[in-house]
Parts: C-alpha cells; structure tokens; sequence
C-alpha cells in the first residue's frame, strides 16, 4: 500500500486492469473494443479509485521527482502531489474519443456527456465551479467552441489532461499530433519514437536493425 492508492482492493484494481485494456486497445485502432472495456473500468469521479504512484519527502526513494527537480534544484516548493498513472480522467476520455468518432448525433452527446464526466472530475480534485458543464450548443455557430469538431474538442483536452505523463505522447502519435495550436519548437516534424540507446542495441536482440530514428514511425503509428 505504500507504492500506489488503491491498496487489496479487488474490484479497484479490476477497474483499473479494464481501463488498462482500454488504453491498450486505443493504442492500435480497436476503438470499439476500447469503449467495451473502459465501460467496465475505473467509474469514480471523486478520484477514489484513481491508482496512483504514492509520494513522500524523502530524496532519490519516494519524492515526487517533478517536487524535486524545483525543490532540490530551483528552490521552489510544490508539494508531495501524488503522480497519476491510471485514472477515471483516462477511462471517461476514451470513451469521448470513441463516440466522437461516430460522427452521429448520439455518439457526440455521448462524447459531451463523458466530457462533462472529466470537468466534474477536475472540479472534484481542484475545487468546484472551475469548469462549467458542456452542451451541444457550444459546438454552433456563437458557442464557445464553434468551429470546432467534439472529436477536435476531445482531442485537444485529452491532450491537455496528459501533459507531464507518459500516455500523452502515445496518444499525440496516434492522432498524428493533430492538436489545435500544436506545432513543432524545432524543424516541421514531430519526433514520432524514443531512439535506442546503444546498451540496449548491445543487449537485446530484439531491438530492430537497422536501429530506427526519432522520426520513423512504429508500426502502429505507420
């Protein structure tokens, strides 16, 4: 209980395992495979069933390492803050993207309503009235999101609610980084994978060769 927050419970950890399946699935395309599972994953808005990777204060075993880049470096105090790894901010996000992609009318208020589902998360975790609910409305003409698509919508929040975690790059891969305003710093390509480092080409046979670069893309995100 002292590595993640969800401790012996069963039925927590089977959410997660379903929310898990559903991440992997959007990873290659499956995406009604993805809705299936993520309907059977974590279902908590209050946070409660989030796994976490639980942090405390002390240096190089178990602080926060964002806390102590800017503690032990910048001097700047951010807290212990928990770090997310599997949530139901996750879980509802796929399932907007998933119903966005019907391009239906049912499948977009579907979207807006798991949408909302994430907005009643974030005012749980950072105080309530901090986001407003959305409607159909706000996607026409005088909206605050006219112009733009709910699966455009879904796809720029899902980006914002990722930033700091690992799954945000996957997910900007498999969407060919299409995120509003979203442009490279350097050159006019997004690095599309991790290199190899030359211990692991020494050491595992597995690892491609000729070696890939940054910018070749992985088979599936071909």
């Amino acid at each position: 209980n002292d590595v993640t927050s969800l401790g012996g419970s069963n039925d927590a950890w089977l959410k997660v395992a379903y929310t898990l399946k559903a991440r992997y699935l959007m990873h290659v395309g499956d995406y009604q495979g993805a809705a299936a599972a993520a309907a059977n994953g974590i279902d908590a808005a209050d946070g409660s069933e989030d796994m976490l990777a639980l942090h405390g204060t002390e240096t190089n075993r178990n602080m926060n390492l964002y806390h102590n880049l800017f503690t032990e470096f910048k001097g700047k105090q951010l807290g212990y803050a928990s770090f997310p790894l599997v949530t139901y901010l996750e879980n509802e996000l796929i399932i907007a993207e998933v119903e966005a992609r019907k391009n239906t009318v049912a499948g977009d208020n579907n979207a807006i309503a798991a949408l909302n589902n994430t907005r009643d998360y974030l005012n749980n975790q950072f105080g309530a009235g901090n986001y407003d609910d959305l409607t159909a409305l706000d996607f026409q003409a005088g909206g605050a999101y006219a112009g733009t698509t709910i699966l455009q919508h879904v796809y720029n929040w899902t980006y914002l609610s990722f930033i700091g975690q690992i799954e945000g790059y996957n997910f900007l891969r498999r969407i060919d980084f299409s995120v509003d305003g979203l442009t490279p710093v350097t050159g006019s390509q997004f690095p599309l994978r991790f290199i190899y480092p030359q211990s692991e080409r020494n050491a595992n046979d597995n690892v491609p060769s000729p070696a890939p670069g940054s910018f070749d893309a992985t088979p599936v995100n071909s």
